[in-house]
């Protein structure tokens, strides 16, 4: 198997800090103020005339994962940069100049190839997913897991994330800030109730009131009422084997939910990478379904529509050609 998302916070560099530019003491906060810092040296790494950074570790190969909160920001930018990324002018941005970003100007957003669009929400923490064996960066809204936009391309140098962010209308300092490492967050998690406390007192109350109801992640409990005659189902209702198909115990008609998935096949179109492990999420509210590939954490497909009746997830599977038994296996609880 191809190594997991490496989830990390990235370290904001000093070196390439504009002018314009505070970076807090941890360097996981940049602030835009009105006034410059003059006595900051010109390094020939650092951005000269926009408010911009780098983080300081660049990415040539593998598979790499970080959240930034943005806000309600009405200019800035997030993604990466090549190593060589002109750092003066700034003139001309789009792949073709080494910058591939996601972009808020002037309360429009634009893609990575530069296009304006209207995402069906607007993200205050955006998921930047760079895969750069794969050629592919995603932008995800980290909060309900809901793609934003993504390129499919090559890349040929080392890439940095790279953070921009512009001043108030009103002269008042702006920031934004990188998210806390998610490997700490789930370590905390597993340390038990004295770790989870711990992780928990790091948390901006601010944050977290602003924060929609938080994704359901769950183990599917299969219902053995609704098996197929040509299935064996495991004693705790998590799997199955071979040919039928099956529904889940419990309905949803609103919320949003998680389900995790082995060897889901989408027949109707070929995916750049088979998925392994099949995440499903479903937005009932906002009659959205997502598919991602959980192992490199890259978007599979999506629907967007409406639902008026209580859904239940679904599995199916067929038997294979010499009739040995094949299985399906739902995956444990997310939360536990």
């Amino acid at each position: 198997m191809r190594s997991k998302v490496k989830h990390r916070a990235v370290v904001l560099d000093p070196n390439t800090a504009s002018k314009y530019l505070r970076l807090s003491d941890d360097l996981s906060t940049m602030r835009v103020e009105p006034d410059e810092n003059e006595d900051l040296p010109l390094n020939p790494e650092r951005f000269q005339n926009y408010a911009s950074v780098l983080g300081h570790e660049g990415f040539s190969s593998g598979l790499h994962q970080w959240d930034v909160e943005v806000g309600r920001h009405r200019d800035w930018a997030v993604g990466v940069v090549k190593e060589s990324f002109e750092k003066v002018d700034m003139d001309t941005l789009g792949p073709d100049h080494g910058h591939w970003c996601l972009g808020l100007y002037s309360g429009v957003y634009h893609d990575v190839s530069y296009s304006t669009f209207t995402p069906k929400r607007c993200p205050q923490k955006v998921r930047v997913t760079l895969d750069y064996d794969e050629g592919r960066l995603t932008f995800t809204d980290a909060d309900h897991m809901t793609p934003i936009c993504s390129y499919t391309g090559s890349f040929t140098e080392k890439l940095f994330p790279y953070l921009w962010l512009k001043c108030d209308v009103n002269g008042k300092p702006t920031e934004l800030r990188v998210c806390e490492d998610l490997t700490l967050r789930e370590s905390c998690k597993v340390l038990g109730t004295l770790g989870f406390r711990v992780w928990r007192s790091m948390r901006s109350m601010r944050s977290m009131r602003s924060m929609r109801s938080v994704v359901k992640h769950r183990a599917v409990v299969l219902d053995p009422n609704t098996a197929g005659k040509y299935l064996h189902l495991s004693d705790d209702l998590s799997s199955f084997q071979t040919e039928g198909t099956i529904l889940d115990h419990e309905g949803f008609s609103s919320g949003l939910h998680h389900g995790l998935y082995f060897d889901v096949s989408h027949g109707i179109f070929t995916p750049k990478s088979r998925p392994k492990k099949v995440r499903v999420t479903l937005d009932y509210d906002e009659g959205q379904l997502t598919f991602t590939d959980v192992d490199h954490m890259t978007l599979i497909c999506s629907y967007v529509g409406s639902f008026t009746e209580k859904l239940f997830p679904y599995l199916w599977l067929e038997c294979l050609f010499d009739s040995n038994p094949t299985e399906l296996r739902v995956c444990e609880d997310l939360t536990l």
